[in-house]
């Protein structure tokens, strides 16, 4: 079990100035693992969506969202995790007319592909034999 902190992270934490397509890459994702975010709430929030939302930025329907500054994710079970900053580089009023989170489309997203460790894939019991009789 590892805790992956996006502020100590290769990044430069949860902010539009972040590469985390890149950070992700060098990254192994397991069961148990958890995300720690850490950012500032009054400019960024964060926000889990399915592959579609992720892909075109789209905020309106998160499966989660996230707004405390200190966010811990457990990666509970295999599969893809997607994150994305709902937030917009305007004021609220403005960013209300716009299709897309500004923060997204800046790169404020992160993928994170989650397996089983490797340990935990061979630890299914094997079927043992009775003893034999005496």
């Amino acid at each position: 079990m590892a805790a992956l902190n996006i502020e100590q992270s290769d990044t430069t934490g949860w902010s539009v100035f972040g590469d985390y397509k890149n950070w992700a890459s060098t990254k192994e994702f397991h069961v148990g693992d958890t995300l720690l975010y850490v950012y500032d709430k009054e400019y960024h929030n964060l926000m889990e969506v399915n592959g579609e939302d992720y892909q075109s930025c789209n905020a309106k329907s998160p499966l989660a969202l996230y707004a405390a500054g200190l966010d811990s994710i457990p990666l509970d079970k295999p599969g893809d995790y997607y994150f994305i900053c709902g937030r917009n580089f305007e004021p609220d009023w403005y960013a209300m007319t716009l299709k897309e989170p500004d923060h997204c489309q800046a790169g404020q997203k992160l993928h994170a592909k989650v397996t089983v460790p490797i340990s935990d894939r061979h630890s299914v019991a094997s079927p043992t034999s009775a003893p034999a009789p005496h």
